[in-house]
């Protein structure tokens, strides 16, 4: 996926702005903290289950938080193990039983250092997109 193919090297004796920098974009690229909803089942038995992913690069991800009211109260989701290596994504699910018809579910991750993924939703010029 996204194969790269390394043609040219050329040494600097100094700092040079690279191509993305020169269009306004952050030099490293940092990893934003984000939980992502893939998936919603409906169990037989009235429940629903939700899950994704949730990634924050070489922090890890501590946990992963769950709304199903908008944001105003929230559980922890069930995780899947943590592999080895320092730069993994980990699986998340939960499952509810709904005590409405309408359910606005909401997911945040909170990294290794315990930092949350914040909840102000921004574009992802020029230093990656959050939210």
């Amino acid at each position: 996926m996204n194969v790269k193919w390394l043609t040219e090297i050329e040494v600097l004796d100094r700092e040079s702005t690279g191509y993305w920098e020169k269009r306004g974009w952050h030099g490293t690229g940092p990893v934003n903290t984000v939980a992502k909803l893939w998936g919603v089942n409906r169990l037989g038995d009235g429940r629903i289950q939700v899950g994704g992913h949730a990634y924050a690069g070489t922090r890890g991800i501590k946990t992963v938080e769950v709304s199903t009211d908008g944001g105003d109260n929230w559980t922890e989701a069930a995780l899947s193990p943590q592999l080895s290596g320092v730069d993994v994504w980990r699986q998340w699910k939960y499952e509810w039983r709904p005590s409405t018809e309408v359910s606005t579910v909401v997911v945040r991750a909170v990294d290794g250092l315990g930092n949350r993924q914040p909840r102000e939703v921004s574009q992802p010029y020029p230093n990656g997109a959050t939210g």
